[in-house]
Order: structure tokens, then C-alpha cells, then sequence
């Protein structure tokens, strides 16, 4: 019996199947973006000699194109992630509700 309540108070592991909000994975992949472009401008001033750009300038341009890059492929991940998940129904499903609502959208205009 004693058994039995432990396996019960045991939750069963889950795989977390769970992806990131739309508008975050939309962040991570634009601010990854950024920062591989701020970290390139950075390192590309310092390698032409332009003043005032300092080898600390080129570590922290390394160190932005690093983490912009880890940003970018999380965002592109989850992306992925999410349209695994959604079978091709439930897209078929939200493209025919779309296409309904801008028609409802042109009818409301219309009138």
C-alpha cells in the first residue's frame, strides 16, 4: 500500500515540449541579429585601426557575436520546435480562420 502512494506522489518526467511565445522567439532572433552585427562592426573597427577603437572593443565584439549567435539559433530552435508541434491541420485550421476574418474585415468595410 505504502507502495502505491509513493508511486503516485512520483509525477511521471514530461518531455518540456513547451516553446517560447511567438513575440519572444521573434525578439531573441531579431536582438541575436543585432548583436552579431554590433559585435562585427566592433571588431572590424578595431582591425582597420580606426581611433579610439581599442582590443577591448575586439574582446567585447567577440563576446556579442558570440551570445548573439547562441540568441539567434535559441529563436530559430523554438521556431522550429513550434511548427513541429502544430500538424499541418491545426495550420490548415488557422490559415481558413484568417482568410474568414479578413473577409469579414472587408465586408464590415464595405458596408
Amino acid at each position: 500500500m505504502e507502495e502505491q502512494k509513493k508511486e503516485q506522489e512520483i509525477p511521471e518526467k514530461k518531455e518540456n515540449t513547451q516553446s517560447l511565445p511567438a513575440r519572444s522567439m521573434m525578439l531573441l532572433i531579431i536582438a541575436g541579429a543585432y548583436l552579431i552585427y554590433t559585435g562585427y562592426t566592433l571588431c572590424k573597427n578595431v582591425l582597420e585601426g580606426q581611433e579610439g577603437a581599442g582590443w577591448g572593443f575586439f574582446v567585447a565584439g567577440v563576446a556579442f557575436v558570440i551570445i548573439g549567435a547562441g540568441m539567434l539559433f535559441q529563436g530559430i530552435k523554438s521556431y522550429h520546435a513550434r511548427t513541429k508541434e502544430k500538424g499541418p491541420a491545426e495550420e490548415t485550421a488557422q490559415i481558413e480562420q484568417s482568410e474568414q476574418n479578413d473577409g469579414e474585415a472587408v465586408k464590415q468595410e464595405e458596408e
